[in-house]
């Protein structure tokens, strides 16, 4: 799957087989920088919008069905492949 995000007038694409992984991934490409404010633009995905969240870490266990980090613990590999397929669209 392919998920395209961005935050303000930058817009860029990921690439994994689940969307949760291209979720951490965009996580762990914005860090503390912004990734409270990703805006994803997939159909699939619409239901999924973290941006301004009141309660960015709850709405995170909402989506993750469990806490972010320990998706990532699990899914390590999976993240670093995703995080190599990072295209700069805008």
């Amino acid at each position: 799957m392919v998920v395209e995000y961005g935050i303000m007038s930058n817009k860029w694409s990921i690439e994994a087989e689940d969307k949760l992984v291209c979720y951490a991934a965009i996580i762990i490409h914005l860090g503390s920088n912004g990734y409270n404010m990703v805006m994803l633009y997939n159909e699939e995905c619409k239901d999924d919008q973290w941006a301004f969240s009141s309660n960015i870490e709850e709405r995170l266990k909402e989506i993750f069905g469990e806490g972010v980090f320990a998706f990532m613990d699990k899914h390590t590999d999976e993240i670093r492949a995703a995080l190599k397929t990072i295209k700069k669209l805008v």
